[in-house]
């Protein structure tokens, strides 16, 4: 079983590099308890609380793929959604999204994806600043734009 994250802080600077860094030291805990997708969410946000009372947040996205199934799994805390690359066709892995990292709040049941992977498929992780950097003349790019440049990014080799 590969298990892989990726976490965005609220923010930037130092406060952020701190948030960011007990939302991943929280999920390599619950990954040595032997959590599911579910219980890291949980025991992951139950932490970020914890450390900060709920006034700073952080996004992210929990994965596992089981390597001899191809079955890849997935739990969006209010993060961009995996791309899915396969045969030159890009799709979005989207679920409904739980609430970011660190929000006091009640976990109700997480709301997990399901892919099975095939022979090439790539999927592609990636935070907010991919798509939210603005261009040279300071402006936000437009969604097709920023989708033809993930796209275009995650099949070069």
């Amino acid at each position: 079983m590969a298990q892989l994250a990726v976490f965005d802080a609220m923010g930037h600077g130092l406060t952020a590099a701190v948030t960011a860094t007990v939302a991943v030291s929280a999920y390599r805990n619950c990954r040595r308890g032997r959590l599911d997708l579910a219980g890291t969410y949980a025991g992951t946000n139950e932490a970020r609380v914890a450390a900060f009372g709920g006034e700073r947040f952080v996004t992210a996205v929990l994965t596992w793929l089981d390597v001899s199934t191809g079955t890849f799994r997935w739990l969006d805390a209010g993060h961009p959604p995996p791309l899915l690359l396969r045969r030159r066709m890009v799709k979005a892995l989207e679920t409904a999204p739980d609430l970011p990292l660190g929000l006091p709040f009640d976990v109700d049941p997480a709301q997990v994806g399901r892919e099975n992977l095939e022979p090439g498929d790539r999927v592609l992780l990636y935070t907010d600043g991919l798509t939210e950097a603005r261009g040279p003349d300071g402006a936000f790019p437009d969604g097709r734009r920023g989708r033809r440049a993930l796209s275009a990014a995650a099949w070069c080799r």
